[in-house]
């Protein structure tokens, strides 16, 4: 799955691909500035929306199911997405410095500030539940360990 940012607010989809790059598919439902997306282990997709300061959850075949966040929510700059392998989604909320976690129908977990003075970009959640968070502007990754 790939979050095809397109060129004008709202007309940004997610493109399916095979493992080899073959094209498959793209979702119909247009995603205000899409940014990134991951799958679950039960098949949803999520895509963080910069323009609408949204998640976005799908099926695997790009039927639309949900939307949390929005403007005036906790969101600043949504960009990175990543789901853990019990269905929670982990989102770089970059533009507050922090690490939220909802699950899968986008309810409040926990949520962190990075101890750097950057911005988080991207997430990305191991089959152990370690959590590695990107900061391009310095140049750096911080792995954090998962929380039994």
């Amino acid at each position: 799955y790939v979050a095809d940012f397109g060129i004008n607010a709202g007309d940004g989809h997610v493109q399916k691909f095979t493992a080899t790059g073959g094209f498959i598919s793209k979702f119909s439902t247009p995603i205000n500035r899409p940014r990134s997306a991951t799958v679950d282990s039960f098949g949803n997709v999520f895509v963080s929306e910069g323009g609408s300061q949204a998640i976005a959850k799908f099926n695997t075949d790009g039927t639309f199911i949900k939307r949390w966040g929005g403007a005036g929510t906790p969101f600043n700059n949504p960009s990175g997405v990543a789901a853990d392998n019990t269905g929670n989604v982990y989102v770089a909320d970059t533009n507050n410095n922090r690490i939220q976690k909802f699950n899968t129908n986008g309810d409040y977990i926990t949520g962190w500030v990075i101890n750097f003075n950057g911005f988080p970009y991207c997430v990305l959640v191991d089959a152990l539940g370690f959590v590695y968070i990107s900061d391009p502007q310095n140049g750096i990754i911080q792995v954090y360990a998962p929380q039994f």
